[in-house]
């Protein structure tokens, strides 16, 4: 397949996705990857740095002009070993196992985590936040967003339409009242302010309320996992149990699922192609800034073709050509309203209150 074949084959699942979300048949679940453009890290990374801050701290404050313990060679060798075993072991049991080497365990973890993944700083929203905020806030597409994400920045961009659910403050929430009046960003694995879990007992317990939910969600719409590689265990249970009934239903109920992640390099991208279609998923190689402009582009671009198929037919106007030349005379009269988009919004507004059945 050519890079052209490729390009139209992820061009078409993408038009796909903007009909379907059009529909209310979409739904988001988002992982690390969408985080990093805002300053997080990917998971790899993260257990190393939980390893070197916690049991293997005082390597990482040797300081050598007040030590001759180890030389700085030594060092870095060390440093070398710890990042090989932070790759070995999943985060959520390196965290598990770690726990106890700090005072206040629980407490003193989530904050180190906190500090770590943003690396001390606050986490901005990024471009793909802001597009992913006018599909889902300003356009109305969606109720819930899920996340595997600890950080609150899905909340950030949607502003104060939307609303943080976890585990620990799910029962005491009215849900069906807060979806019809919010966005609900449902945080599976808990919030950096609202009880994370990041132990591996309690992650591989998919009995919570949330995971249900979740469940329930993943069973009646096609979902798109967002910056995400289905390495969380507890996820990845899930899904693949799903997947084994949907795999029965697939034609009838026509659900898909999509993976939006950047791949490496060509190589990576071909063999994540090939795992994901072992999954029963759609790969789409891109990065979820990429894939929300492209989105909110689309959906744009749908919405102004029916807005103008509407005045064309409200005005009795044989095609485009006709439709263009009465917003350049829109523009002319009143250069204030600046784009033509503007023009085509004012001319649909004054010809509303006349407007036939369509």
């Amino acid at each position: 397949m050519t890079k052209q074949d490729w390009e139209q084959k992820v061009d078409n699942h993408i038009s796909h996705i903007v009909d379907n979300l059009i529909l209310g048949r979409i739904g988001f679940l988002f992982g690390a990857g969408f985080s990093i453009p805002s300053g997080g890290i990917p998971g790899k990374e993260l257990a190393y740095e939980l390893l070197l801050k916690g049991p293997f701290k005082n390597i990482d404050d040797y300081d050598q002009s007040t030590s001759n313990e180890y030389t700085e060679e030594e060092i870095e060798e060390i440093k070398k070993n710890i990042k090989k075993a932070a790759e070995k072991y999943p985060l959520e049991s390196l965290a598990s196992g770690i726990l106890k080497n700090f005072p206040f365990q629980h407490v003193s973890l989530t904050k180190l985590l906190k500090d770590v993944v943003f690396d001390e700083k606050k986490p901005q929203i990024h471009n793909g936040h802001n597009h992913m905020g006018a599909i889902i806030n300003r356009i109305g597409l969606a109720r819930m967003l899920f996340t595997t994400n600890w950080d609150n920045l899905l909340e950030l961009a949607l502003g104060d339409s939307s609303e943080s659910i976890t585990n620990s403050n799910f029962m005491d929430k009215d849900l069906e009242k807060i979806l019809s009046e919010k966005i609900g960003v449902i945080h599976l694995h808990g919030t950096f302010d609202d009880e994370p879990l990041f132990e591996e007992h309690k992650l591989m317990k998919p009995d919570q309320p949330l995971f249900s939910l979740f469940i329930s969600e993943l069973m009646t719409k096609s979902f798109v996992f967002v910056g995400y590689s289905l390495s969380d265990p507890n996820i990845r249970s899930l899904y693949f149990r799903v997947n084994e009934i949907l795999m029965k239903q697939r034609k009838e109920l026509k659900k898909t699922t999509y993976v939006v992640f950047p791949p490496e390099n060509d190589i990576d991208r071909r063999v994540s192609e090939m795992t994901w279609l072992e999954r029963n998923a759609i790969y789409i190689p891109m990065s979820g800034e990429d894939f929300f402009e492209q989105l909110h582009e689309r959906i744009k671009s749908k919405g102004i073709n029916n807005l103008k198929k509407k005045l064309r037919k409200r005005l009795n106007l044989n095609n485009n050509d006709e439709l263009n030349i009465k917003i350049k005379e829109i523009n002319s009269v009143f250069p204030d309203l600046g784009s033509p988009l503007q023009a085509l919004t004012y001319l649909e507004a004054i010809t509303r209150s006349g407007k036939q059945n369509e």
